[in-house]
């Protein structure tokens, strides 16, 4: 919930898995966070790094100690069999990602983009959506 939680809680982890702090956005991000914290060279042997979200939390999940702890997008954190969703960072640290659709005016087949773009927002799939951790901006 605070800056002092946020603190506390990597303090007590033995293992911090994360997303390439130098190639993946929600690294680059999260070690932004380590570093705002102070954390980022006083933890540093705790920190296991993967490619990419996905990979780090499937990672975590196979972790030896259940005094593990991670960070990266809500959905892949949601989307990893093993791993729960605790919270989200404080306030000040979050960061969105916003993800747009578009259908090019040139489009090979613009009926059956129109309908993959109806399917993805639709009312049908937003449930399923919000349970996979995204927000949704009406």
């Amino acid at each position: 919930a605070s800056r002092a939680d946020l603190q506390a809680a990597f303090r007590a982890a033995e293992g911090i898995y994360f997303p390439d702090p130098k190639l993946a956005t929600a690294g680059i991000h999260f070690f932004k966070v380590l570093q705002a914290l102070g954390l980022d060279v006083e933890l540093a042997d705790r920190f296991h790094t993967f490619p990419n979200g996905a990979t780090a939390m499937r990672a975590m999940s196979q972790a030896k100690s259940d005094r593990v702890i991670g960070s990266t997008q809500v959905t892949e954190i949601k989307y990893t069999a093993g791993i729960d969703l605790v919270g989200v960072l404080p306030h000040e640290f979050e960061l969105a990602t916003v993800y747009a659709l578009g259908i090019p005016t040139q489009a090979h087949a613009p009926v059956l983009a129109q309908q993959l773009a109806d399917l993805l927002t639709s009312d049908a799939t937003r449930a399923l959506r919000l349970a996979g951790g995204f927000e949704l901006q009406d």
